[in-house]
């Protein structure tokens, strides 16, 4: 009898192991409070939870350049959606299975983040999240959305995979977290020179925070790379210049 149950619990463990892993796509959360600041937070919430769900083996994550490309395409640009049709429009057309929406509500001083689990195929609402806490806590709230959005797409995560996601806190600020999150959108909307006093101000908020750090040395690293190519343009069409007129 006790091999019997063993080889049972092989073959349910073999079945669950075989389930396709979802493909899931999050996009950015809706500002539904009164205070402008936080309209940028939906985008930096959407990269955190992005982050946080590709490190594990049970999900797969469609990258934020491509979910970009379908809403400029669809022109929906950087504003976010919460209808189960739309998103459901934009996962075909991103082979998604799975596509996250959700928005967050200010009630000074505790902040209300709340996350629908939309599915592709039948375009409609199969898991709801939601989580309350205090803003200086919302590193805290994001984990927990996490914990509540594997439980709703029914995803088991051995317990190496959730030390690794729970230790992954790249700051506790969150005016940190929400000078960076102002930091992407404004690299959406191709205002470098924003997103490059967003991410500084991050790091005065926050030393440590590596992941602004990061986006700024990439940014710094473009405009010289991009100063660079337009000085030696310029040389170029100087040098024909020159050798026109002699």
């Amino acid at each position: 009898m006790a091999l019997l149950l063993r080889v049972w619990l092989v073959f349910c463990c073999l079945g669950a192991t075989a389930q396709a892993a979802p493909v899931l796509s999050v996009q950015r959360f809706a500002n539904h409070s009164t205070d402008p600041r936080l309209e940028p937070l939906g985008r930096g919430l959407a990269d955190m939870l992005t982050t946080d769900l590709a490190g594990l083996e049970g999900v797969q994550l469609v990258e934020r350049a491509q979910l970009q490309a379908i809403l400029d395409e669809l022109e929906l640009g950087t504003t976010a959606f919460v209808d189960p049709k739309t998103a459901a429009k934009v996962g075909k057309g991103l082979g998604a299975s799975h596509m996250v929406v959700g928005s967050i509500v200010e009630a000074s001083p505790s902040i209300r983040i709340d996350a629908r689990v939309i599915q592709v195929k039948k375009g409609k609402v199969v898991g709801a999240v939601s989580t309350t806490g205090p803003k200086e806590e919302f590193f805290l709230l994001e984990k927990e959305l996490v914990q509540g959005l594997l439980q709703e797409l029914e995803v088991v995560v051995g317990a190496r995979d959730q030390a690794r996601m729970m230790a992954a806190v790249p700051t506790e600020s969150f005016d940190a977290i929400l000078a960076w999150s102002d930091g992407l959108d404004a690299m959406e909307r191709g205002e470098i020179a924003r997103a490059s006093r967003s991410f500084r101000d991050a790091l005065v908020a926050d030393g440590d925070f590596a992941t602004a750090q990061a986006m700024l040395d990439d940014l710094n690293a473009s405009f010289t790379k991009t100063a660079a190519a337009r000085a030696a343009q310029a040389r170029a069409a100087s040098a024909a210049q020159l050798d026109a007129i002699a």
